[in-house]
């Protein structure tokens, strides 16, 4: 049996079945990704995008460009085949987005995590480092642990009204911000996240300037970069791509519920 993406597909003998076969590897490994295999009647449709056009900024409209290929060859009683995808796309194509996540409202990290998780599912290269969490285990980073290509530092000495010590505050961020520059031009890692160093810079601990000069002129081109914590600086803010402020409407801990498992953490 051949087999896509875990489906079986029935091994036909005969020149009809060995003309789909080719049909079905040059749409692999040749430069194109098959996107759909649908039976017809006496015919064998392909629809396939240009590889470089995957989550690119094609037309106008940046949307990919598609192709329909009809072949009447042979007959069967194929199923809708899955959707084959590629693979991500490559750093000399890639533009890398810097993203801000600030505000008083609850979600920063939380969808900060979730593009984590996002960019581990395309393979990419990821590493999270933490300013300021560093007391409890979190579920988020429980479940890093069951991806390979996702890189966990707590490096936080927890939050300030635990330490109590300005100057360890400030020593420890500034250390932390070294560690994170290595990190980021290593060239090892697709996606980066910094992970309360808003905060950091709102205390003075680090300065948004030197931040943003770094993103600005150190970054590379390619590399994800997200920057999460209230009261990110301007500068900061106006060097990054996105910036997502949340605000609070509500919040539970304002009825006396303290940080739910699962939720907060």
């Amino acid at each position: 049996m051949v087999s896509l993406q875990g489906e079986p597909i029935p091994r036909f003998s005969g020149p009809r079945w060995g003309d789909a076969r080719k049909t079905l590897l040059f749409g692999l490994i040749g430069s194109w990704r098959v996107t759909g295999i649908t039976r017809m009647p006496g015919t064998f449709l392909r629809t396939a995008v240009p590889a470089d056009s995957m989550h690119g900024r094609t037309g106008n409209f940046g949307l990919a460009r598609t192709v329909h290929c009809v072949y009447t060859r042979f007959s069967c009683n194929w199923p809708v085949l899955p959707v084959i995808h590629n693979a991500m796309k490559s750093r000399e194509r890639r533009e890398g987005i810097t993203l801000v996540h600030t505000g008083d409202g609850k979600g920063k990290s939380s969808s900060a995590f979730g593009v984590v998780f996002r960019a581990a599912g395309w393979d990419m290269q990821v590493c999270v480092i933490q300013y300021i969490k560093g007391k409890w285990k979190t579920g988020e980073q429980l479940a890093a642990k069951k991806f390979d290509n996702i890189e966990w530092h707590v490096l936080g000495d927890g939050f300030t009204w635990d330490t109590n010590n300005p100057v360890q505050d400030i020593k420890t961020s500034r250390a932390i911000w070294e560690f994170s520059k290595e990190k980021i031009t290593s060239k090892k890692y697709d996606l980066v996240l910094l992970d309360e160093i808003n905060y950091c810079s709102s205390l003075g601990w680090l300065t948004g300037r030197e931040i943003a000069d770094f993103v600005q002129n150190q970054k590379p081109a390619w590399l994800h970069l997200i920057l999460t914590g209230r009261d990110a600086a301007r500068e900061v803010m106006d060097v990054a791509d996105t910036v997502t402020e949340m605000t609070k409407v509500k919040h539970a801990f304002d009825r006396g519920i303290l940080a739910a498992q699962g939720v907060e953490f």
